[in-house]
This record gives C-alpha cells, structure tokens and sequence, in this order.
C-alpha cells in the first residue's frame, strides 16, 4: 500500500513542474492515477463488510407510550397508534486476503463495533449476562455472520427530518489485524475515535424499498 501512495505522490510532483499549457492536458491523467491509485489501497483491505436484508416488517404500538416525544417534537399523527419499522439483516465479515485476521468484538453486545452512515436507523440492543472483548478470528477466504435488527425510529416518519438515502454499516477495527495487541484495553481504545479504522459496507435503499411497500399496501 505504500508503494501506491509513493506513485501517487510522484504523480503529483511531475505535475508541479510542468510547464502552464501542459498542466490542463496532464490534469485529466493526474486524477485519473490519483483515482487508480485510491482504489488500489483500498482494494488491500483485507476484509470486506456486505449486509442484507432478510425481513422488514412494522409494530404497532400505542401512541401513550411515545406522548411525550409526540408532544416535544410536534410529531404530526391524528391516530391513536404509531409504527416504528424494524429490518432484520445479516452481517457478513469475509477475509479476503490469504492470512487470518483478528478483530477486537465483545462476546455479546458486539454491535458496539458498528455504526451507521445516517441518523435515521440505529441497531436494537440486546441484554447481555456474559460480556467480554475477544479476538475473533476470520480464516482467509471464510466469513463471519451477525444477524442483528435495524429499528427506525418514529420521529422520521411522523416528523419533518430529511433522511440520507444511502444506508451502510461501518464496521470499527481498534487494531492491527494481522498482529493483535493481546493486552489491548478495548474501552479505552472504543472511546478514542482517533484510534478507529472504518471499514463500510455495501449500501442498502431501504427508503426506496418503503416506498415500493406503500404503493402495494396503501394502509403502511
């Protein structure tokens, strides 16, 4: 991966001394090996994230239950009940080089090593009784599945809040992951973003997939 920012960085320096009339006709080869140069790095990435949805249904709930939010943030909604959308999805970690990698995850409230690109989704917590950070291993070539639940919540349909279109989930690596630190202390590492590495999955269109589901089903 160094070498290809090396490349790119001579690119660069060629560029600065050419002479002004040829600096136009250079600029379209100069972003296209910039462009090239940006895929390869990330190419070496030695693991990919892809997420899929596997059910998306809504619940019913009392409008008593959310009074207050309705009230505070003037939620537009005349019924006596609120939807909240949930999407079941499946999370798979693929090591795509030929060494085993090793990721920082706690056993059970894992999904601490995701976020998302936008303010609309977050991920449904579950309890946890046995909870630790571990490494977990990926052999190459093989994957890692996780199957949370993707909640939206009501104040984006029954409020006024523009919504990302684009959903993705990145996943945070804390370290190396070909030579873990095994005395790493994981709570601190999660709480200093600066030490974050993200790794962003392929996108999902779930507002496209709603409004898909509404032109079926008027009642939505």
């Amino acid at each position: 991966m160094a070498n290809q920012y090396l490349i790119c960085f001579y690119l660069y320096r060629v560029y600065k001394t050419l002479h002004p009339m040829i600096k136009t006709i250079f600029t379209t080869i100069l972003i296209f090996g910039f462009y090239h140069c940006v895929a390869q790095a990330d190419s070496a990435l030695p693991i990919t994230v892809h997420i899929q949805i596997d059910t998306q249904y809504v619940s019913t709930k009392e409008k008593t239950g959310y009074r207050t939010a309705v009230k505070q943030y003037g939620y537009k909604t005349s019924s006596v009940t609120v939807k909240e959308r949930y999407y079941d999805i499946t999370i798979e970690i693929r090591d795509t080089s030929d060494k085993p990698v090793k990721i920082w995850m706690m056993t059970c409230d894992w999904w601490r090593n995701f976020l998302l690109n936008n303010n609309y989704l977050e991920l449904k917590k579950h309890e946890c009784f046995s909870n630790y950070p571990m490494l977990v291993e990926i052999k190459p070539g093989e994957s890692k599945i996780y199957k949370p639940t993707l909640i939206k919540p009501i104040k984006f349909d029954y409020g006024n809040g523009r919504q990302v279109e684009a959903t993705r989930l990145g996943l945070i690596i804390i370290d190396n992951m070909f030579k873990p630190n095994a005395g790493i202390d994981y709570d601190v590492y999660m709480a200093d973003k600066s030490k974050w590495r993200i790794i962003w999955s392929n996108a999902l269109y779930l507002l496209e997939k709603e409004k898909e589901k509404a032109a079926i089903h008027t009642d939505f």
